[in-house]
């Protein structure tokens, strides 16, 4: 069909096309010609997941009436929101405040795409996302709160020590087990003890 053909001709990059007519074009083919996120995938050379998520996008901007325009790219804004690992738990859980990050969309209230990548930090902190979404203050004095309260949203160093800590919390019973009869990996864990312990009492932390 001459429409599929066009279509795959441009999304191969054989003609400039941007990503929103790129998502309207799969969204198409889906929704009226019936094509399956794999039989589609195959023809534009794209990942099958990179295909769902296209198409989620342009469905959440159809039912939302958003629009597009080469000065207001809202298409990359909510593709970025769909497609966040963290977001798609904040939907399943929380769905009336994913809605919001939408409207939040809709709305004007983002001044670059990019920002929305760091909503779930906003989310995360109570202070930062009440400024956000019931105060209607920037995306930009929300998120400066919520790293000043959550220092590993700025700094490496306290995210990896958090990433640390976690996984400490979440030790399976199968690994302590594994541990108490290893003295390699004992030792492991008695060099973070020790770095710990240490670095602790330099900057005065007390049991």
């Amino acid at each position: 069909m001459i429409f599929t053909i066009l279509g795959t001709w441009h999304i191969k990059g054989k003609a400039e096309w941007r990503t929103f007519e790129k998502a309207a074009y799969i969204y198409r083919m889906y929704r009226d010609y019936r094509k399956n996120t794999k039989e589609i995938s195959t023809m534009v050379k794209q990942g099958e997941t990179e295909v769902k998520n296209m198409i989620a996008t342009y469905e959440t901007m159809v039912e939302k009436g958003i629009t597009e325009t080469r000065e207001q790219k809202k298409f990359s804004a909510i593709f970025e929101i769909i497609k966040n690992r963290q977001m798609k738990k904040i939907k399943a859980a929380e769905p009336d405040l994913f809605d919001k990050c939408i409207d939040a969309v809709k709305n004007n209230r983002f001044e670059k795409s990019e920002q929305v990548r760091h909503l779930p930090k906003v989310i995360k902190d109570k202070s930062a996302r009440k400024l956000f979404f019931d105060e209607g203050e920037s995306f930009q004095d929300a998120l400066d709160i919520a790293k000043s309260r959550h220092p590993e949203h700025k700094d490496s160093f306290y995210n990896q020590i958090k990433k640390v800590t976690k996984i400490i919390q979440s030790c399976p019973v199968r690994r302590i087990e594994e541990i108490k009869t290893d003295g390699n990996k004992q030792y492991i864990l008695k060099q973070l003890y020790k770095e710990v312990k240490k670095l602790c009492n330099k900057v005065g932390i007390k049991k």
